[in-house]
């Protein structure tokens, strides 16, 4: 198996397929030790296979630790998160830097489209939403399920189209 042109180990498929699970577990409290788990395996041994592992397994971990919808999903988030992975990628091109940060800003439209939406800025109270759906409810959880496999797609489209054709 390739990825952009070289050989890579499976195992990043799995940890791919453990992430797409995170998004679909019903319980918060689980889906964030699950993503705890996943970033202490990406600190420990992901820097080995690709460099930004590290990172993502750190991010992973703040974002399992800290309250959903607050710093996480602000202006400054999105900033430090392109930030990182341009500085992590540089030796990769574009791509996987603005994949990233396209995947992140989906997340973002997606909780925007709910009624409790974003805090953009804190510790402006201001609110970015569009009461179009509700988390837990079945549009919302069509609306969420659609946003994943859009994200699955960038990621595919990003780290599989350089695998020749067998």
């Amino acid at each position: 198996m390739y990825f952009f042109g070289q050989a890579f180990a499976p195992w990043n498929i799995v940890l791919a397929g453990l992430v797409g699970v995170v998004s679909f577990m019903p319980k918060r409290s689980l889906r964030n030790i699950v993503m705890i788990l996943i970033g202490v395996g990406l600190i420990a041994f992901g820097h080995t296979f690709m460099p930004w592992n590290m990172i993502a397994g750190s991010l992973l971990i703040i974002c399992a630790l800290m309250p959903h919808r607050r710093l996480t999903h602000s202006v400054y988030a999105v900033v430090g998160w392109t930030a990182l992975l341009y500085l992590a990628t540089l030796d990769y091109g574009n791509t996987i830097w603005i994949a990233g940060v396209l995947s992140y800003l989906l997340n973002l439209l997606a909780d925007t489209l709910t009624n409790r939406g974003i805090r953009p800025i804190p510790p402006l109270d201001w609110r970015l939403k569009i009461n179009l759906m509700s988390t837990g409810t079945a549009t919302g959880k069509i609306v969420e399920s659609g946003f994943i496999l859009l994200t699955f797609a960038i990621v595919f489209f990003v780290f599989f189209r350089h695998m020749p054709i067998m």
